[in-house]
């Protein structure tokens, strides 16, 4: 049933059934859309910058609190540096009874009373005496020395007698160094020489100074400084408290729940807010709790951060977000510490948050002011684009006729309109080469119609088509079209070479590209040329990529045509091969036949029995013979045929005579005789030769043209492996029984060996287990015997000869 006729182009129903909105409508809202992303990324980044200023602000009040706690634990240790020097001239420190030394606690307790942070001075001598001051702050260290209730000073002592028997002492003193008791302390032993702030004390102007650790007297946090004396060799040394470290860890809190922590280089907390959780009794000493063991996530993972090489980071811990500083801690000499300091996100950003409503609140007000304008412009931009898409409607409905319109006042609707009119030209451009393609079956009057078409859709100046002559190697003119500057009937051009695509100038001012035109194969077919003008468009390289594409419609169709013709050639030549190997056969049948009824009555170098050549039949295959085009290089026998009986007794081997062999060999060459006479396409160029070449040896000793390996290619060669394998397997054949796999294989070794077949493409044969694929489809299951790889490897090599 015909349908009914409608026009190819109705604007009435243009928008019906069609989905979606009409571009007026998506213009004004991506216009809309458009100010309320940039408000929100205005006000992102007003927020982002502001985050980045407060926490820039945070970082920097970290490290001046750092700087701060610094300098202030350097006052500390300083002044009591000063005092350890001036020390160690003191007379003490040559004196060798008790009664001097204690004339020069004066001293000692002035330094102290100071430095309310210095715990003991003591010194110890060479001989192993021990003499301690210590000040007795509060009644809690009172209680532990069971020290008088008035009781300032504690001075600890140890001598040795002369037999090396320790002696200890209590000595309590009060604030104005009167004597109030004194007791005697078997239990009070030990020898300072076995202490490290003894062993590691130098004459230096720099004193030793010790790791933090726990004073098991007092219990508190400190340092021991030591220096050698001037004049002896004994050590004085000072024993301070840090404890101030720990209370000024609580005031350098940037927000309330911030978190701080000293730690040495194996993670060990000295200084947190509250010590409590990082002292550990351990016997009768105390030690210091890891990082780790403290329980802090947000000071671990700041420290885990700071071992990677972060000084400073943000990063999140069960959900909410930390500002982490990792500073140097560099007051104690000799002992890395780090001082870590982590404060929350929020604490930090608490204001901002409050800011970035405002902000919101701001921006959403500006939007909605400016939402009349973006509506207004888009319903503009809208109607030129429906015009443009009225068009590409007509286009949709196959109709590609260019409407006249009015110009927008936009340059890019403008540029729209214009490249849908290219657009169209192309299209039709496109259909009428088609249309020309397949009903044109002339060549030379298909390439002017499409190189006219080709020209228009290209909008290019002019052009022409130049066709490959294999013959004359070079190029001849076909068609032409347009202005063609300088082009000649003729050009020279290299077949194994390509065209670059590079433009080059011509007389008239013009640009000139040449492409190749290459069949599906990839032979040369010819030369399209096209000329035009010097213009953004046509020099972009995206118009030679469409040209070339362009391009292969032509080449192909010129392909297509040549084929149609080669194979018209093709099938008359085959009529005439078959004609003239019909009259080739009847000579050669009627001799057969003549000869079979004498075989029978065959006497013994009689003349009559030797048939001599003659010019009709003597064959072209020796290497002098000027009818010898091919290349032939056989030893030509001097009979065409000797029936002789005693000729054929002295056959060496097997059952054929010399001249027989020829017959029989002669095959092959008929074969390349027969097959060179047909006109073959160029893809097929080289099918005569890997027919014929299959008898060749590696070592040039084959038929029918002696050809060495280098002058075999590689299907040649293949072709000469397969031809033996199937003839030595094939039990097909009544004049000979089919041998076995493992036969077969250890004579084509052999073969190799004596450099017949080509050894390493002989050795893929073997190991890649074809011939085993072979015979599970072809041989008979009485000659798939097992074969040893390995064996026949092993015949290839000449010592196996």
């Amino acid at each position: 049933m015909p349908l009914p006729e409608r026009p190819l182009f109705d604007p009435s129903d243009d928008d019906a059934n069609v989905p979606g909105l009409p571009v007026r409508f998506g213009i004004s809202g991506l216009v809309m859309a458009g100010m309320i992303l940039l408000a929100a990324v205005l006000v992102s980044v007003g927020w982002w910058g502001a985050r980045q200023v407060l926490l820039d602000m945070a970082e920097r009040s970290a490290e001046d609190a750092g700087r701060i706690m610094t300098e202030r634990s350097r006052r500390i240790i300083d002044p009591a540096v000063a005092t350890l020097r001036q020390l160690a001239f003191d007379p003490i420190t040559q004196a060798t009874g008790l009664d001097d030394r204690l004339a020069r606690i004066a001293a000692f307790s002035v330094d102290m009373v100071a430095n309310p942070l210095v715990s003991a001075v003591y010194v110890g001598y060479p001989n192993g005496d021990f003499l301690l001051v210590r000040s007795l702050r509060g009644a809690e260290q009172r209680d532990f020395f069971t020290a008088p209730a008035n009781a300032a000073f504690l001075v600890q002592s140890i001598l040795r007698d002369g037999a090396g028997a320790q002696h200890g002492q209590y000595r309590f003193y009060d604030g104005e160094l009167k004597l109030l008791s004194r007791r005697d302390e078997p239990g009070y032993r030990f020898d300072p020489r076995t202490r490290p702030w003894y062993a590691t004390a130098d004459r230096s102007l720099v004193p030793a100074i010790s790791a933090p650790y726990v004073f098991f007297t007092t219990r508190q946090i400190g340092i021991s400084l030591s220096q050698r004396a001037r004049n002896s060799d004994a050590v004085v040394a000072i024993d301070m408290t840090l404890d101030d470290l720990a209370a000024s860890l609580g005031n350098l809190r940037l927000t309330p729940h911030s978190e701080l922590a000293l730690v040495d280089e194996q993670r060990k907390v000295i200084a947190y807010s509250d010590m409590a959780r990082v002292l550990e009794q351990d016997g009768e000493s105390f030690r210091f709790r890891s990082l780790d063991e403290l329980d802090v996530p947000s000071l671990s993972q700041l420290s885990g951060r700071a071992r990677g090489g972060e000084s400073s980071a943000l990063y999140s811990v069960d959900g909410r977000e930390w500002l982490g500083l990792s500073l140097p801690f560099n007051v104690i000499d000799g002992h890395a510490l780090k001082l870590l300091i982590a404060a929350p996100g929020d604490e930090l950003l608490g204001q901002l948050d409050r800011n970035r409503k405002t902000m919101v609140l701001v921006a959403l007000l500006l939007v909605l002011a400016f939402l009349p304008l973006g509506w207004w412009a888009g319903r503009a931009i809208g109607r030129s684009m429906e015009r443009l898409a009225l068009q590409a409607g007509r286009m949709s409905r196959f109709d590609f006729r260019t409407q006249r319109r009015g110009r927008s006042t936009l340059r890019e609707v403008n540029m729209l309109t214009d490249m849908v009119d290219h657009v169209s030209l192309t299209v039709e451009a496109f259909l009428d080469i088609s249309a020309i393609l397949s009903t044109e079956t002339h060549v030379e009057e298909m390439l002017q119609q499409v190189l006219e078409k080709f020209v228009q859709a290209t909008r290019c100046d002019g052009g022409a088509v130049y066709l490959w002559q294999r013959e004359q190697r070079v190029m001849q003119r076909a068609a032409a079209y347009g202005q063609q500057c300088g082009l000649a009937d003729t050009m020279p051009y290299d077949e194994q070479g390509s065209t670059t695509d590079a433009a080059r100038d011509t007389e008239d001012g013009r640009l000139r590209v040449e492409l190749d035109l290459r069949g599906r194969n990839g032979s040369l077919e010819g030369v399209l040329v096209l000329m035009h003008a010097h213009d953004s468009a046509h020099e972009d390289p995206r118009f030679l990529a469409f040209a070339r594409r362009l391009s292969g419609m032509l080449a192909v169709a010129i392909e297509t045509r040549q084929l149609i013709a080669a194979q018209k050639a093709l099938l008359e030549s085959l009529i005439r091969l078959m004609a003239d190997a019909i009259d080739a056969k009847s000579p050669y049948t009627g001799g057969h036949c003549e000869r079979v009824p004498h075989l029978a009555i065959m006497l013994a170098d009689r003349p009559e029995h030797k048939v001599a050549w003659d010019d009709e039949h003597r064959p072209a295959v020796e290497r002098g013979d000027p009818r010898n085009v091919l290349g032939f290089d056989m030893q030509l026998p001097q009979y065409r045929q000797n029936m002789g009986e005693l000729h054929n007794l002295t056959v060496r081997r097997g059952t054929l005579t010399e001249e027989d062999r020829f017959a029989i060999n002669n095959h092959i060459v008929q074969t390349l005789v027969m097959l060179k006479r047909l006109p073959w396409p160029e893809s097929l160029k080289s099918v005569p030769d890997t027919a014929a070449n299959h008898h060749e040896k590696m070592d040039g000793t084959g038929y029918p043209r002696r050809l060495r390996a280098s002058e075999l290619p590689v299907q040649d060669r293949v072709m000469a492996l397969a031809d033996v394998f199937e003839a030595l397997t094939a039990a097909d054949r009544p004049y000979k029984p089919a041998k076995t796999l493992s036969e077969s294989l250890r004579i084509m070794a052999r073969m190799c060996r004596e450099q017949h077949l080509d050894t390493e493409l002989f050795r893929y044969f073997l190991r890649s287990g074809l011939w085993r694929t072979y015979a599970d489809e072809l041989l008979r299951p009485a000659q798939r015997d097992e074969v040893d790889i390995a064996v026949i490897e092993g015949l290839l090599d000449p010592q196996s000869a």
